[in-house]
């Protein structure tokens, strides 16, 4: 049986030092099957609702948040481990789980890497959670990433 072609791989950030892993992981994947990296961001519909409504933009909300992600994304992976690669940064206004799965999509993606944020049962009930989602989803592999762990090298 041949192995899998992995030649993109879509990754959800919030841009938090949890969804750091996630990334440096899917940095990590990208370098090891020579594949493209799509980095997406998900704005939240409610904060997006109440920046629209108070004169801003939602082309200009999103592309301010795509390049806060270029430069985050520049500021948290080591500059060797971003050598060679030209990830795509795509940042689109809704739910993490429904944003990474239709990016993902249209990305034709391979490969979808999260973070599996540590919830208590109560909160995860009460906020769900965003690899689960994603996880029952997915029409292709999902490599699920511990908040905070240390990628592979």
């Amino acid at each position: 049986m041949a192995a899998p072609v992995i030649s993109r791989i879509a990754v959800l950030t919030d841009l938090s030092t949890e969804s750091r892993a996630a990334v440096l992981e899917a940095v990590a994947l990208a370098r090891a099957f020579a594949a493209d990296l799509v980095v997406v961001a998900a704005l939240p519909t409610d904060w997006v609702g109440r920046e629209v409504a108070q004169g801003q933009f939602l082309d200009g909300l999103l592309e301010a948040t795509r390049l806060r992600l270029a430069a985050w994304f520049a500021a948290q992976v080591p500059e060797d481990l971003r050598r060679g690669l030209a990830p795509r940064f795509v940042a689109v206004a809704g739910p993490p789980a429904r944003v990474l799965l239709e990016v993902a999509g249209a990305e034709r993606a391979d490969l979808i890497v999260v973070t599996a944020q540590r919830r208590s049962g109560w909160e995860r009930w009460v906020r769900g959670s965003v690899a689960e989602e994603v996880l029952r989803a997915a029409p292709v592999p999902v490599v699920t990433v511990r908040g905070g762990a240390k990628a592979a090298a």
